[in-house]
Protein backbone atom coordinates (compact mmCIF):
# COMPACT_ATOMS: atom_id res chain seq x y z
CA UNK A 1 0.00 0.00 0.00
CA UNK A 2 1.30 3.38 -0.88
CA UNK A 3 1.58 5.63 2.26
CA UNK A 4 -0.32 8.70 1.35
CA UNK A 5 0.36 12.20 2.91
CA UNK A 6 -1.79 15.53 3.00
CA UNK A 7 -0.25 18.64 1.96
CA UNK A 8 -1.96 21.42 3.57
CA UNK A 9 -1.33 24.80 1.40
CA UNK A 10 -1.34 27.99 3.51
CA UNK A 11 -4.20 29.92 2.66
CA UNK A 12 -3.71 33.15 0.42
CA UNK A 13 -6.04 36.19 0.94
CA UNK A 14 -7.20 37.81 -2.08
CA UNK A 15 -7.41 41.35 -2.71
CA UNK A 16 -11.34 40.85 -3.80
CA UNK A 17 -12.46 39.25 -0.08
CA UNK A 18 -10.68 42.03 2.62
CA UNK A 19 -13.08 44.53 4.09
CA UNK A 20 -11.25 47.61 2.72
CA UNK A 21 -11.82 46.35 -0.59
CA UNK A 22 -15.12 45.91 -0.43
CA UNK A 23 -15.95 49.29 1.45
CA UNK A 24 -13.99 51.21 -1.54
CA UNK A 25 -16.50 48.80 -3.70
CA UNK A 26 -19.59 50.13 -2.09
CA UNK A 27 -18.49 53.62 -2.16
CA UNK A 28 -17.28 53.57 -6.02
CA UNK A 29 -21.15 52.37 -6.83
CA UNK A 30 -22.26 54.92 -4.89
CA UNK A 31 -20.46 57.61 -6.27
CA UNK A 32 -21.75 56.18 -9.41
CA UNK A 33 -25.20 56.26 -8.07
CA UNK A 34 -24.75 59.99 -7.09
CA UNK A 35 -23.28 60.70 -10.37
CA UNK A 36 -26.88 59.97 -12.38
CA UNK A 37 -28.66 61.86 -9.73
CA UNK A 38 -26.75 64.76 -10.60
CA UNK A 39 -26.80 64.47 -14.36
CA UNK A 40 -30.62 64.04 -13.81
CA UNK A 41 -30.77 67.16 -11.69
CA UNK A 42 -28.83 69.45 -14.55
CA UNK A 43 -30.73 67.93 -17.19
CA UNK A 44 -33.75 69.51 -14.89
CA UNK A 45 -32.04 72.41 -14.32
CA UNK A 46 -31.29 73.01 -18.19
CA UNK A 47 -35.07 72.76 -18.15
CA UNK A 48 -35.55 75.92 -16.00
CA UNK A 49 -32.49 77.95 -17.77
CA UNK A 50 -33.82 77.18 -21.20
CA UNK A 51 -37.96 78.44 -20.38
CA UNK A 52 -38.23 81.16 -22.70
CA UNK A 53 -40.01 83.21 -20.02
CA UNK A 54 -37.34 83.19 -17.63
CA UNK A 55 -38.44 85.55 -14.90
CA UNK A 56 -35.78 87.86 -12.99
CA UNK A 57 -36.39 86.63 -9.64
CA UNK A 58 -35.44 83.08 -10.73
CA UNK A 59 -31.64 84.14 -11.29
CA UNK A 60 -31.00 83.76 -7.55
CA UNK A 61 -32.44 80.32 -6.98
CA UNK A 62 -30.57 79.25 -10.29
CA UNK A 63 -27.32 80.28 -8.56
CA UNK A 64 -28.11 77.87 -5.72
CA UNK A 65 -29.26 75.28 -7.84
CA UNK A 66 -25.89 75.79 -9.92
CA UNK A 67 -23.63 76.00 -6.56
CA UNK A 68 -25.43 73.20 -5.13
CA UNK A 69 -24.86 70.73 -7.56
CA UNK A 70 -21.23 72.08 -8.20
CA UNK A 71 -20.49 71.38 -4.17
CA UNK A 72 -21.72 67.90 -5.06
CA UNK A 73 -19.27 67.30 -7.99
CA UNK A 74 -16.49 68.37 -6.04
CA UNK A 75 -17.87 65.47 -2.76
CA UNK A 76 -18.32 63.07 -5.68
CA UNK A 77 -14.87 63.37 -6.72
CA UNK A 78 -13.03 64.00 -3.13
CA UNK A 79 -14.60 60.17 -2.38
CA UNK A 80 -13.27 58.65 -5.69
CA UNK A 81 -9.77 59.90 -4.52
CA UNK A 82 -9.93 58.82 -1.51
CA UNK A 83 -11.80 56.09 0.67
CA UNK A 84 -13.77 57.99 3.50
CA UNK A 85 -13.91 56.54 6.48
CA UNK A 86 -17.21 58.14 7.50
CA UNK A 87 -19.37 57.67 4.99
CA UNK A 88 -22.35 58.21 7.22
CA UNK A 89 -21.27 61.55 7.85
CA UNK A 90 -21.37 62.62 4.04
CA UNK A 91 -24.52 60.73 3.02
CA UNK A 92 -25.67 63.39 5.42
CA UNK A 93 -24.45 65.97 3.76
CA UNK A 94 -25.00 64.42 0.08
CA UNK A 95 -28.92 64.10 1.53
CA UNK A 96 -29.27 67.78 2.53
CA UNK A 97 -27.37 68.93 -0.72
CA UNK A 98 -30.31 66.93 -2.79
CA UNK A 99 -33.30 68.36 -0.73
CA UNK A 100 -31.96 71.80 -1.22
CA UNK A 101 -31.95 70.63 -5.04
CA UNK A 102 -35.26 69.77 -4.44
CA UNK A 103 -36.53 72.51 -2.66
CA UNK A 104 -34.97 75.40 -5.20
CA UNK A 105 -36.14 73.20 -8.14
CA UNK A 106 -39.70 73.11 -6.52
CA UNK A 107 -39.48 76.77 -6.26
CA UNK A 108 -38.28 77.46 -10.34
CA UNK A 109 -40.99 75.27 -11.24
CA UNK A 110 -43.55 77.58 -9.43
CA UNK A 111 -42.17 80.56 -11.06
CA UNK A 112 -41.72 79.13 -15.12
CA UNK A 113 -44.77 76.79 -14.74
CA UNK A 114 -47.79 78.19 -12.92
CA UNK A 115 -49.61 75.63 -11.19
CA UNK A 116 -47.57 72.71 -12.12
CA UNK A 117 -48.14 70.92 -9.08
CA UNK A 118 -51.02 68.16 -9.10
CA UNK A 119 -53.37 68.62 -5.87
CA UNK A 120 -54.46 64.93 -5.20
Amino acid sequence: MANHTTVTRPRISRPEHTAEFAKRKGVENYCENLKLELNLWKVRLYDLLAHENKPKNLKEDLKILKSTMRELEIIISKMNTGCPMDVEELDSIIGEKLQTLREYYSKGMEVTHKNWKCER
